[in-house]
């Protein structure tokens, strides 16, 4: 049975699907992952790389999560499975984008950047000269404005990603998911998403080329004993009694 977040107990182990908290695809701006940096205790010195990471590796969303094994969460996708002490009861902090922030400084400190897929494939380097614009505008005092952060801040998490209005979705979704699991449908669900899944047709293709290796091997090895070679001159003998040639000239001499 899944979670709340729709990943299977054990874990998913296809690559990721992307998904969103409570639907949620707001992202913050560069100059707001600045912001979002120095509140989390980050030295001054890598704030900068630390918002081109984050944006490397959520586009700047901090209620992304992917599937992929227990999920990865949040702007620095945050692994469970690595840190389960960040969601231990349940807790939805992670998409809180300075909680986020403040654990990937912890994980930065004791991992360093190598922790990060978009670090150590290059990724963030496509983020760079944004970055350093939005630090510059902030070195120069310039206020970004409201946004997604100010939201935040103004309104509280719970409020941005939803309130009431989702929990009480979330409380209808639980009945559903219930009602799916006692009708068996939760089974047809986990076949349809194998069958959609390309890493499965993958496996099919490549067992299908196994099976056609080892019937081609098979034929080789018949065809070479003694018995497969007296088939093949049986079969000859049958094909010489009345060869297509000749049933062609016979029927040509009959019509003249």
């Amino acid at each position: 049975m899944a979670d709340k977040y729709g990943i299977p107990a054990g874990g998913d182990a296809y690559p990721g699907k992307v998904r969103y908290f409570h639907d949620n695809k707001r992202t913050l701006t560069a100059r707001e992952l600045l912001a979002v940096m120095k509140e989390a205790g980050w030295p001054e010195g890598s704030r900068t790389l630390a918002a081109a990471v984050a944006l490397a590796e959520s586009n700047g969303c901090p209620f992304v999560y992917n599937t992929y094994k227990k999920g990865h969460f949040g702007l620095f996708q945050i692994s469970r499975s690595a840190w389960p002490e960040f969601f231990e009861g349940g807790s939805d902090q992670w998409a809180d984008p300075v909680a986020n922030a403040k654990k990937a400084l912890e994980i930065k400190n004791s991992s360093g950047w190598k922790a990060w897929e978009g670090y150590t494939n290059d990724r963030w380097t496509k983020y760079k000269n944004e970055v350093a614009a939005a630090a510059l505008e902030e070195s120069r005092g310039r206020p970004f404005g409201p946004g997604l952060l100010g939201d935040i801040k103004e309104k509280g998490l719970s409020a941005v990603l939803g309130g009431a209005v989702d929990a009480i979705g979330d409380a209808a979704s639980g009945v559903a998911e219930n009602t799916a699991d006692a009708l068996g449908l939760d089974i047809l669900s986990d076949v349809w998403e194998q069958l959609t899944t390309p890493a499965f047709w993958m496996r099919v293709a490549y067992g299908a080329t196994g099976i056609a290796l080892v019937v081609g091997g098979l034929f080789l090895i018949v065809r070479n004993t003694p018995a497969g070679k007296a088939a093949g001159k049986a079969a000859g003998a049958v094909a010489n009694v009345t060869p297509v040639g000749r049933a062609a000239s016979v029927a040509k001499g009959a019509a003249k």
